[in-house]
């Protein structure tokens, strides 16, 4: 199930400027296409204009929105995009929240590059899972709804022939009626 890394897009949320740009170095390096925002307010911005495959934010930034806001916008406006939450922070606290918010992982700092790899190829495969029952979904539905549809066409055909056999029987009954009348009229 390995998704080709060129077609992955990942919006880096990060308001220190070495670990935004360690994490876009190490990224593109391993063949992601990466964008990188410095704090809630322009990833936000970001979102307004493209969707992205995962999300990697801190959660504290300064300015109005921290991570978990941009989690929440994130999953508002593209609910399978998945996200992944930083924090050098860490309580088990924090890390619920951000669960709970519809983060599909939580990591701390300082960052170990290993582990965030693997965070990030099962989300990107729990992407992949996602939009394949997505799209058996969509199949399952559209064959429900032909059926449905072949259901009636066939419904309609009985109808018909039922109509036709009426038909049939009328002509019958006109063609006696009209040799009745031939023959009374040659006698």
């Amino acid at each position: 199930m390995k998704t080709k890394l060129k077609e992955i897009m990942i919006l880096i949320v990060e308001d220190e400027d070495d670990q935004r740009v360690r994490l876009k170095y190490v990224l593109e390096s391993d063949g992601y296409k990466v964008d990188e925002a410095h704090d809630g307010e322009e990833a936000v911005r970001m979102l307004d204009n493209r969707s992205y495959d995962l999300v990697i934010t801190d959660v504290k930034m300064p300015g109005t929105m921290d991570g978990l806001d941009v989690l929440r916008e994130t999953k508002k406006k593209y609910e399978n995009t998945e996200v992944i939450v930083v924090s050098a922070y860490g309580t088990v606290e924090s890390a619920v929240r951000a669960m709970i918010s519809g983060a599909f992982d939580y990591i701390q700092k300082p960052i170990n590059m290993p582990e965030l790899r693997i965070k990030i190829e099962r989300a990107i495969n729990s992407k992949e899972i996602t939009k394949r029952l997505d799209a058996k979904e969509v199949l399952s539905s559209n064959i429900k709804a032909l059926t449905e549809e072949v259901n009636s066409y066939r419904e309609r055909i009985v109808e018909i022939q039922r109509d036709a056999k009426k038909l049939m029987n009328i002509l019958e009954s006109l063609g006696g009626v009209v040799k009745n009348m031939i023959d009374r009229c040659g006698k």
